[in-house]
């Protein structure tokens, strides 16, 4: 039992070169194998099986060993490494959740500094406006202030325009335009002027009945461009009565067609049922045109020319 334990006990990495090298001169016998010694015993088998692999190991362990500590050597290195790297890595955590901190501190501090950007760009638009604005104002202060001191000086002299132009209207359609200007320049004016009522100097009545845009208007409706023309569709279109154009020449009736459209209904004494069509315009509250009038116009029409208009109630009657 004693061999045994030896042999299971025997370090086959620590031989000594001597012994090693005398069992290597045996193993090298060409008998000593374990087929040739089971041939003699058993045991002798073996024994000389485990000679032999002990032999073996301990030179594939001398080639070994120094691998062994070169490998347990480079785990030593490698978990010195790997603990390095552990820290470094921790540490690269660290360094990374405080970068992400400073890029949104970052984010934040740009989008910031960008809406104070666009809030200042926009107060420096709002105070330039202000700043046009006042100086705006300052030169409409000037021309309000003129504006009213006309204004006022129109008011009184108001009274002497509109009754210079309600004269005009009234009383200078039969007559040419010399004798037209004759009347509502010198006349006219200036009997107003000796009266002592209020009269804007070099007042002309046409502008106190139309403005510049009506009178192009007329025109595009195709009104002719001379002055008494012009006169003529003024009074025609500021006179409280209805208006009797003496026009050879159809351009009045023209201008008038043209003005109002289809609209306008137009009726001659010639045509059958003319009354009944005047009755109807009356009622349908449309504009109406009598063409060819004679000197004499019948008398069924003098309520009508004279507005002999009655108001029963919610309705009005031409009686």
């Amino acid at each position: 039992m004693a061999f045994i334990d030896e042999v299971k006990n025997f370090k086959a990495e620590v031989i000594p070169d001597q012994p090693l090298k005398s069992t290597q001169e045996l193993i090298d016998l060409p008998f000593f194998n374990y087929e040739t010694m089971k041939s003699k015993s058993s045991a002798a088998a073996y024994l000389t099986n485990w000679v032999v692999n002990i032999v073996t190991y301990n030179r594939l362990s001398k080639k070994v060993a120094p691998l062994m500590v070169k490998v347990r050597q480079a785990s030593e290195d490698k978990a010195v490494a790997e603990a390095a790297l552990e820290v470094v890595l921790t540490r690269v955590k660290e360094v990374e959740a405080k970068v992400a901190e400073l890029s949104a501190t970052l984010a934040t501090a740009i989008s910031e500094k960008e809406a104070v950007e666009l809030q200042a760009a926009k107060c420096l638009e709002k105070l330039s406006l202000a700043e046009r604005l006042v100086n705006g104002l300052a030169d409409e202060y000037k021309r309000w202030t003129l504006t009213v001191r006309d204004l006022k000086d129109l008011g009184m002299r108001l009274i002497g325009n509109c009754l210079l132009a309600s004269a005009f209207v009234g009383y200078i359609s039969p007559f040419t335009a010399q004798i037209r200007i004759d009347l509502w320049k010198n006349l006219w004016s200036n009997d107003l002027a000796e009266r002592g009522i209020p009269l804007s100097e070099g007042i002309d009545p046409l502008a106190v009945l139309a403005t510049e845009g009506d009178i192009a208007s007329w025109q595009n409706e195709g009104l002719p461009a001379d002055r008494v023309s012009v006169e003529n569709a003024a009074v025609v279109t500021s006179c409280a009565r209805w208006p009797l154009l003496i026009d050879p020449q159809l351009q009045g009736v023209k201008w008038i067609k043209q003005r109002v459209g289809e609209d306008l209904s137009v009726v001659t004494f010639t045509m059958d049922k003319w009354l009944q069509k005047v009755i109807f315009s009356i009622q349908m509250g449309g504009q109406l045109l009598i063409e060819g009038v004679s000197s004499e116009i019948d008398a069924i029409l003098e309520p009508l020319l004279s507005r002999a208009v009655v108001r029963r109630g919610r309705s009005s009657f031409v009686i």
